[in-house]
């Protein structure tokens, strides 16, 4: 069975069971004295009022994190009606969190003179009175509707709701319903994603109000002083990254994008509660329990809404294309034809003799059925040309030209130089002292990825009878400095 029932209607009072009752005593509604208290709310049953059970014990001789949170603990506010002094010790225990403070280790200098005047003015919370019914004594509701405030700041997001109702002469009366706060995360976000959780929560809070008290959407209304949010919530959920994308889509489905409007961040109430207040300022803060004085005004005096919102959209997802450029070299045969350098080289050859034969007189055309080693060793060095023309076309340019090579190039621990003999880049180096041959002081450089210096190793891996990787990169190293070659 209930129990403790409490009416602030004595008839009502009579017709409960003193054994059920709150108190054996009926109340004398003329005693402003007698509370009824629940959930850390107290009401006066003779003027029909709420006020916060605070309770303040001796401030200790060591002020550390447990007392800090234990003091903390003792305000307990279900609705969020004195969320802007609550706020201010759920900061601080986030500062306490993240400079890692041990439970019984002091509270440091810079955070004790915070808590020492919240703790000092707590019991101002007290003397706050509000009425226990949204409407006064007498007032005809002919309609209602609810306002919700949301806002951002680095330490904090929140939301708060009013109610706004009409009588039938046009009188406006306004009265604060709800209330919430969050931290901002110890990972910070930027200002306009606070503001977007600021106003994911205030939604929350107004879906949950307009349920409990029955009033339709269209007469809902929700205001944000960011204009990046109210033009995210005006744009497609698919615009923008995930984070964002998903709260978009949250919000407008529980509150079409026509239920938001702007306001000044010097009128919304919101603020307060974002930035903090002590008891002692919150204690007469008109705009917090009264909200702003247009909205208890005619609709013609609500702030006029910008005919543009924010020019720049942050956090929009844009489709990146890559787009690779390749200057054709233009080799006068396919390297992918053939599957074996020598063949390569030989039919590069063929070519390069036919155009000389084609250029010289008929006197020094070369009319062999055979190759000979000094039209190979040009074929070679035509398609090493190309792999470097092709993969390292800076560093080639830059040589070619006499230039030095970028200190991001990847050839520089190489120190290359250019073979002008055969316009190749070779690797530099002190090798050039010793007694080794030119092509192994310098050995041409390539890239492993190039199909040349795939088709060049195979080669070789078949000329060694299938060789394992030491001996085979021992014999390319005679010729060739291979990037990455040991991968390869």
């Amino acid at each position: 069975v209930l129990r403790k029932w409490n009416s602030n209607d004595l008839l009502v009072l009579k017709e409960i069971p003193e054994d059920l009752r709150d108190s054996s005593e009926v109340h004398p509604f003329t005693d402003d004295s007698k509370y009824s208290k629940t959930l850390g709310i107290e009401w006066n049953i003779a003027s029909d009022r709420l006020r916060l059970n605070v309770s303040n014990s001796p401030v200790p001789n060591k002020v550390t994190k447990r007392s800090v949170v234990s003091d903390v603990a003792k305000v307990f506010d279900a609705l969020g009606l004195f969320s802007p002094a609550t706020v201010k010790m759920k900061i601080l225990l986030q500062r306490l969190w993240e400079i890692k403070l041990d439970w019984d280790d002091p509270v440091p200098e810079h955070l004790m003179e915070t808590w020492s005047q919240w703790r000092r003015e707590l019991p101002l919370l007290s003397d706050i009175h509000i009425p226990r019914c949204y409407a006064p004594s007498g007032f005809s509701i002919s309609s209602m509707q609810l306002h919700g405030f949301c806002d951002a700041s680095e330490d904090a997001y929140s939301g708060v709701v009013y109610l706004r109702m009409t009588d039938p002469t046009g009188d406006v009366h306004t009265e604060i319903v709800v209330a919430k706060t969050k931290v901002s995360p110890i990972k910070r976000l930027s200002i306009p994603r606070l503001e977007l959780c600021g106003a994911q929560l205030l939604t929350k809070l107004l879906c949950h109000a307009k349920r409990i008290l029955n009033i339709p959407v269209n007469s809902v209304f929700a205001w944000t002083d960011s204009t990046v949010v109210l033009t995210w919530l005006t744009g497609n959920p698919r615009r923008f990254k995930t984070y964002v994308g998903n709260r978009i889509s949250f919000i407008i489905d529980q509150l079409p994008p026509d239920c938001w409007r702007h306001v000044a961040g010097t009128q919304n109430p919101a603020d307060c509660a974002s930035r903090g207040l002590f008891p002692l300022q919150l204690k007469d803060h008109d705009l917090w329990w009264k909200s702003p004085k247009w909205l208890q005004l005619d609709t013609s005096h609500w702030p006029v809404q910008p005919k543009s919102l924010s020019d720049t959209v942050p956090e929009e997802e844009r489709a990146v294309c890559h787009l690779t450029t390749i200057t054709p070299i233009n080799p006068v045969i396919s390297m992918t034809r053939y599957s074996s350098f020598g063949k390569l080289k030989r039919v590069t050859a063929w070519i390069l003799r036919f155009v000389k034969n084609v250029r010289s007189p008929a006197s020094e055309r070369s009319l062999s059925p055979h190759l000979l080693v000094t039209e190979l060793s040009p074929a070679e060095n035509y398609w090493l040309m190309i792999a470097q023309k092709e993969d390292l076309p800076n560093e080639y340019s830059a040589l070619k030209n006499g230039q030095p090579i970028s200190r991001n190039s990847r050839l520089l621990p190489f120190r290359p130089i250019w073979d002008k003999n055969h316009s190749l880049i070779r690797v530099g180096g002190r090798l050039s002292q010793s007694i080794l041959s030119y092509a192994q002081q310098h050995p041409v450089i390539l890239d492993g990825k190039h199909p040349i210096t795939k088709l060049i190793i195979l080669s070789e891996h078949l000329r060694l009878m299938h060789a394992g990787p030491t001996l085979l990169l021992s014999s390319l190293n005679q010729k060739f400095h291979i990037i990455k070659a040991r991968k390869v």
